[in-house]
């Protein structure tokens, strides 16, 4: 995982260590989450293949559009997207044993099963956190020239898809989405939509973030029609693909697809708007910290943490996010964000000695003010009655 030449034992050990750390910060929360332990176990294993074809794909891309210097050999960014896929399914697999979620009682099948779900996830995370979180010692003025041009449609492509699939991904596997979807009216999908456009043309158009200056100088109204359109248009595909292979599709009507799509197309959209701007190429910054990757993590997403408490209980789920605080604005000269502040609450629940950490960063620009999400694990009452042959215990 290394962009450098000829890099030594302490610089490839720093790289391993932004890549766990950026791992762990894009996926933890999946780990604890009961759904995506049974999607490991449902899966056949062409669908698991199929998976794994798709995110080696995905860090293809990233590594050649981001994650590496520009002069970078195809041989280098295969190199790397291979180490990051094996550094995110060893994660994976220690971490579930760590948590009890894979142990003897299971098959070698489920395991392997479970531990490329977990797996693939991370190692999009490894292969952002390797190339945000690092310091750049020497400002390139071909970096610099290439963040104040726009980039081309293949890179605007890989990274807005990039960046969908790490926001959806969290609330992708959880059954509020077809729940959502089920209660809602045509009119509530219909100012989803709009309001999915307007976060888009708000982040790339009318928002400070780092890079959105060739964005705001191309003020002709082709691009920005042609942008957005873009843009959701790539959030409405991963958010069908993920529901799709998280077989949220078995036996529903047209209507529920498109209704299950354009729900979560709402975060996909935010993620992929903010992904052609947050998480392209290095940011060079005096605290040594990318802004890219922290703007990335505290606008688009919350990390939620849910941890037990007692031995009796058996299930993992999503907490509801707390309410966020404010965080500063990011400086005109400088890529660094403060992140907001954690919440952390417990909350006793009756007959049950369960406890919630929520931990909620979130930044704020002076178009963003704050941001929740939330969902909670279904009991299999509910999972059987929506994806009838979907629940096993």
């Amino acid at each position: 995982m290394s962009s450098t030449v000829n890099p030594t034992i302490a610089d490839s050990l720093k790289e391993y260590g932004r890549g766990i750390a950026g791992g762990l910060l894009f996926s933890l929360p999946l780990l604890y989450t009961q759904e995506m332990w049974d999607t490991g176990i449902i899966f056949t294993p062409e669908r698991l293949a199929l998976a794994l074809g798709f995110i080696t794909t995905l860090l293809l891309g990233y590594n050649r559009f981001s994650g590496l210097h520009k002069d970078a050999s195809w041989i280098e960014v295969l190199i790397d997207s291979v180490e990051e896929l094996g550094l995110g399914l060893l994660l994976a697999a220690l971490l579930l044993w760590m948590i009890g979620a894979i142990h003897g009682d299971l098959s070698v099948l489920d395991i392997v099963g479970r531990t490329i779900v977990e797996g693939l996830m991370i190692a999009v995370g490894v292969s952002i956190g390797t190339a945000q979180l690092g310091i750049e010692e020497d400002a390139s003025s071909d970096l610099q020239a290439r963040d104040e041009a726009l980039p081309g449609m293949l890179e605007q492509l890989t990274l807005g898809i990039c960046g969908a699939f790490i926001v959806a991904m969290n609330v992708a596997p959880t059954e509020e989405i077809a729940l959502i979807a089920a209660q809602v009216s045509p009119w509530h999908l219909l100012a989803i939509a709009i309001v999915a456009l307007l976060l888009t043309a708000m982040v790339l158009f009318f928002s400070d973030f780092m890079r959105s200056q060739p964005y705001h100088q191309a003020r002709s109204a082709l691009l920005f029609v042609r942008t957005i359109t873009m843009v959701y248009a790539e959030a409405l595909c991963v958010a069908f693909a993920l529901l799709w292979f998280f077989q949220r599709f078995a036996g529903q009507q047209a209507y529920a697809i498109i209704s299950q799509t354009l729900v979560l197309s709402l975060p996909a959209a935010l993620g992929a708007a903010a992904g052609r701007l947050l998480i392209r190429g290095t940011c060079h910054t005096k605290m040594g910290l990318s802004g890219a990757s922290l703007r990335l993590v505290c606008c688009c997403r919350l990390l939620p943490l849910a941890t037990w408490c007692t031995q009796g209980s058996r299930r993992a789920m999503f907490p509801r996010a707390g309410r966020s605080s404010l965080a500063r604005r990011a400086s005109s000269t400088s890529c660094t964000l403060s992140p907001g502040q954690s919440l952390t609450k417990a909350v006793a629940l009756p007959k049950m000695s369960r406890c919630w950490l929520i931990c909620a960063p979130t930044a704020v620009t002076r178009a963003l003010t704050s941001i929740s999400t939330g969902s909670r694990a279904p009991t299999p009452g509910r999972r059987s009655q929506l994806y009838p042959g979907s629940y096993h215990r």
